[in-house]
């Protein structure tokens, strides 16, 4: 974890900033609403989450603590809150809390999103097979298909649009 916080990517702003990220923790509300010193990463989600939304502010952070699987009595999960703040559809701002949970740890998430990426460029999820060249999971994968995919793994995934942040 230390690697991943020590030289951090985050947008502030539409500027891009390096930072040392042990030295810019925050405090995180989770869904139990205990709080946890989170800290910025330097994982490439950052960047491409940027480029998909256009977003001026983009940052990831990572904690350690209790997840939702140690909290319901079960082995440790990997939890990914996703808050996000904007301007909604209706001209309104809005915020939304979506909360991924998988009870196989991270390494079963990301094998997940290698699965379903894959299973969409070899076709193999019904559709025809992607046209040949690069492609970004951003720009390959629809939402509700890939939502839809982790869910038959056993991912739990809710949202909350009460205002959570």
């Amino acid at each position: 974890a230390d690697m991943l916080i020590s030289r951090a990517i985050l947008r502030e702003g539409g500027k891009w900033k390096w930072l040392d990220g042990r030295e810019h923790g925050r405090h995180v509300r989770l869904s139990s609403d205990s709080v946890l010193e989170a800290y910025p990463t330097s994982m490439l989600d950052a960047p491409s989450l940027a480029a998909i939304t256009g977003a001026p502010n983009v940052r990831l952070d990572m904690a350690q603590g209790d997840s939702l699987g140690t909290r319901d009595g079960g082995p440790a999960s990997s939890d990914l809150y996703i808050d996000i703040a904007g301007i909604l559809k209706t001209g309104e701002s809005g915020k939304r809390r979506t909360v991924l949970s998988d009870p196989n740890g991270l390494a079963h998430l990301t094998a997940l999103g290698v699965l379903v990426a894959t299973e969409r460029v070899l076709g193999l999820d019904g559709q025809t097979p992607a046209a040949g060249g690069l492609h970004l999971p951003e720009t390959l994968l629809q939402p509700e298909a890939a939502i839809a995919r982790f869910a038959q793994f056993g991912v739990r995934i809710t949202s909350d649009t009460d205002g959570v942040l």
